[in-house]
């Protein structure tokens, strides 16, 4: 399973970890989809292996800091930590 795969799954509500340096730590709810741009724009991150997945605990693999990078840019910013034209212009609501 990819980041891209856990994006699809309904009804997930999961801390968010990334397994290099574990600065990607944050509430994940699966209300929002993206978008086309948002497909485009965190298109590395949506690459990234789930490496676990166990009670409220989500992992993704990340073997570099660049990886760990966008890992964290993805789910800050399905969390609201973006502007606001930035959170329309890559997510919608399910």
């Amino acid at each position: 399973m990819t980041v891209k795969d856990l994006l699809t799954v309904e009804d997930v509500s999961n801390d968010v970890y990334d397994s290099y340096d574990e600065r990607c730590a944050i509430a994940y709810e699966s209300g929002f989809k993206l978008t086309d741009a948002g497909y485009e724009y965190f298109a590395e991150a949506l690459k990234l292996p789930i490496e676990s997945i166990s009670g409220h605990a989500i992992v993704v693999r990340c073997n570099n800091e660049d990886e760990a990078d966008w890992c964290q840019a993805l789910f800050y910013a399905i969390a609201g930590y973006c502007s606001d034209s930035k959170f329309d212009e890559w997510f919608e609501e399910r």
